[in-house]
């Protein structure tokens, strides 16, 4: 493990440490505003209950006030008979005369007394504290009434209220963070049985996770692991099979090389000579064998293709001229017939990769070239049937049974009796090209010429089977 493979560890915190952080963070905060709210609406009831109590004590007085009154009046002090007592004063005029007070009200009124003085609650300042007072006057208006209470004394009230209410939550919050820690290492149960799995895997093991769960969350992790699973195993079997393919397909032109190489170390000018001609042919061959396999390999390993506008009728005449060589060496006749459609249109052209359908189109042409004898014909037509393009070759040569047409795109697959050389990977490069690029490839016997047709169907959709 490198040195900062090891720091980036020391630096990971523990998904179960940061969600439960998380939640009790988020729960606090919302119990803090629950609690901002909860203060503020009950300041608004302590508020209005304590204010009713003013004015209920206020009517008091005033019905007490007018049955007690005679006509010698004189001021009264009440005692202050409570502990609570200092927090609440009463005043009672009669006709503007102070006739009862509490004993720690003042002998003046708390309010000016004035003809327009209006009746209600008001807040104002008495001996350094904030008083709450509601005045109140009698049916003949000749009796008024003031009762006051300490602001004071209303936070008190309102502070004991949230002391009783935030108790129990506070108390609350260490039995909520013990559950919260359960029910989070609960819920990542199946990841810690993941990451054991992962861990307890061998290196070589490709098997699909399979873990007893039930959330979508960590199924789509899995289904993710999975899928590269599959990916690193499909990659394995195409390596080992390139592998496979190269052992066998290359012993025999280094053997024939090797052979050779003697014949020529023991013979004389004119044998080393055609030993030497034979060398040339057997590293032909490989090389051939060499550039199939790869073709192959990279065929198996390829997920996405970066496709194109190809022209098909101008990459067949460029592939027909490259292999032109070949076929005046045997005199073969070669046509290309590009057919117009309906509308007197030849645009043949189609979205796939250039570079594979070349590869695919040269194998065909080299095909029909090679195994075709001396002076045959091999015509190729470009056309359009039902709105799809197809590309035909079709040639005189020997064909093919149908048992060898059901083989076809077999790895190392050779026709009996044929005298050319070859690998047998030629038509399983062109089977595997055309699952690759949605490609239908039909064949058949030649109706016209006797020997082998070869259809290839471009189709925009993807064909069940890619090749029949």
């Amino acid at each position: 493990m490198s040195r900062e493979t090891t720091m980036i560890k020391r630096r990971l915190s523990s998904l179960q440490s940061q969600l439960i952080s998380l939640l009790l963070a988020l729960i606090t905060v919302v119990w803090l505003v629950i609690i901002a709210l909860v203060w503020r609406d009950a300041s608004h009831e302590v508020d209005e209950i304590l204010d009713s109590h003013l004015a209920q004590a206020a009517s008091l007085l005033v019905v007490q006030q007018a049955q007690d009154l005679s006509e010698q009046e004189r001021a009264l002090d009440t005692p202050l008979l409570h502990h609570y007592a200092p927090r609440v004063m009463f005043q009672v005029f009669h006709e503007g005369r102070l006739s009862l007070r509490s004993a720690n009200a003042p002998h003046t009124a708390l309010i000016a007394l004035t003809p327009n003085t209006l009746t209600g609650y008001q807040t104002l300042r008495f001996q350094d504290d904030d008083w709450r007072v509601f005045l109140t006057q009698g049916a003949e208006q000749d009796v008024t009434v003031l009762v006051a209470e300490k602001q004071s004394a209303r936070l008190d009230v309102l502070n004991a209220v949230m002391r009783s209410m935030a108790a129990p939550m506070l108390l609350a919050l260490p039995l909520l963070a013990l559950c919260i820690w359960w029910a989070v290492r609960r819920g990542l149960t199946p990841l810690v049985k993941l990451s054991q799995l992962l861990q307890s895997k061998p290196a070589g093991d490709l098997e699909l996770i399979q873990i007893d769960h039930h959330t979508k969350e960590l199924q789509a992790l899995i289904d993710s692991l999975n899928q590269l699973l599959q990916a690193n195993a499909s990659l394995l079997v195409a390596e080992k099979s390139f592998t496979a393919n190269a052992a066998h397909e290359l012993r025999t032109p280094i053997a024939a090389i090797r052979m050779q190489a003697q014949v020529a170390s023991q013979a004389n000018e004119q044998e080393q000579q055609q030993a030497l001609g034979n060398m040339l042919i057997a590293c032909d061959r490989a090389n051939r064998t060499i550039e199939q396999l790869l073709t192959l390999a990279r065929l198996d390993q390829s997920t996405a293709l970066q496709t194109e506008t190809v022209d098909l009728a101008e990459l067949t005449r460029q592939i027909m001229s490259d292999l032109a060589v070949k076929s005046i060496s045997k005199r073969q006749s070669i046509s290309f017939d590009v057919k117009q459609d309906i509308e007197g249109a030849q645009d043949f052209s189609t979205k796939a990769n250039a570079t594979l359908i070349g590869v695919l189109l040269r194998n065909l042409i080299d095909n029909a070239i090679r195994y075709c004898p001396e002076s045959a014909n091999i015509e190729l037509s470009l056309y359009r049937e039902h709105g799809t393009v197809v590309l035909q070759i079709a040639d005189d040569g020997p064909g093919l049974s149908d048992q060898a047409m059901q083989k076809l795109g077999e790895r190392f697959f050779r026709v009996l009796g044929t005298h050319e050389s070859g690998s047998g990977l030629g038509w399983s490069i062109i089977k595997r090209i055309a699952e690759v690029s949605n490609i239908t490839v039909h064949t058949s016997h030649s109706s016209a010429q006797g020997g082998l047709t070869v259809q290839l169907v471009f189709s925009e959709e993807d064909p069940e089977h890619a090749f029949q």
